[in-house]
């Protein structure tokens, strides 16, 4: 929480009128989600601002962790090494009660039913660390899922895994390992109340082929969820 720079602009602006101002490089050296908050102190010299709420744009970077292969995760609790990205700053990925094999069982979820209010297409990124797949002879990545859709089938969530050569800057749609729609999605029957599994029969699951990344260093996978107002997705 430290004051990195302010910037005092003589030009009075008239309404609806536009200025770039400029900042000094920021390094983030520490790894994990870092904020930068932009603030307007006071408007063409008054204290007070007729449209305050306005006046503050808050910024996320995140700085990944590193893993070393191989990682397993239950997401029993939300992983210290994982991180997500929520770019409408709504809901995103959360822990949740998900009857498996155990009555108790833990996952992380996206609660489309829940929040059916968020607009359609609205994106959530669940990131893993950086990984190194530099020694790595046979690399898959396998994970069990849960899904099951409303009974009205133009509401269709999606689910994609994407993985980043640059470390998480960019993930392009060329890089997709899955892509899952709807009906394609869904283990368990539909439903218009709120799914949340019965339990090990709602579930299923995937193994990939990861040979493709053989070689490669700071991969960060992306487990993407695409908001159709349908129902609820578990991982």
């Amino acid at each position: 929480n430290s004051l990195v720079e302010t910037h005092e602009l003589t030009q009075v602006l008239a309404s609806g009128a536009e200025r770039i101002i400029s900042y000094s490089p920021v390094f983030v050296t520490e790894r994990g989600v870092q904020s930068l908050s932009f603030s307007i102190e006071t408007v063409n010299g008054e204290v007070s601002d007729d449209q305050p709420e306005n006046n503050t744009l808050l910024h996320e970077i995140n700085v990944p962790f590193r893993a070393n292969l191989p990682v397993f995760e239950t997401f029993s609790s939300f992983p210290a090494n994982w991180s997500t990205y929520n770019p409408d700053k709504l809901f995103t990925w959360e822990l949740n009660a998900a009857p498996s094999i155990t009555p108790a069982n833990q996952a992380i979820a996206l609660r489309f039913f829940t929040h059916g209010e968020v607009v359609i297409g609205a994106t959530d990124y669940l990131l893993s660390p950086l990984l190194d797949f530099t020694t790595a002879e046979a690399p898959e990545l396998f994970f069990r899922y849960a899904y099951a859709m409303k009974n009205e089938a133009f509401y269709e969530d999606e689910f994609k895994i994407i993985y980043s050569t640059d470390c998480g800057k960019t993930f392009p749609e060329s890089n997709t390992l899955l892509h899952l729609k709807g009906s394609q999605l869904a283990t368990a029957t539909s439903r218009n109340n709120q799914f949340v599994p019965a339990g090990a029969q709602d579930w299923t699951s995937r193994t990939i082929d990861l040979s493709l990344l053989k070689g490669l260093s700071d991969i960060q996978i992306a487990f993407i969820g695409i908001n159709g107002r349908g129902n609820n997705l578990y991982l």
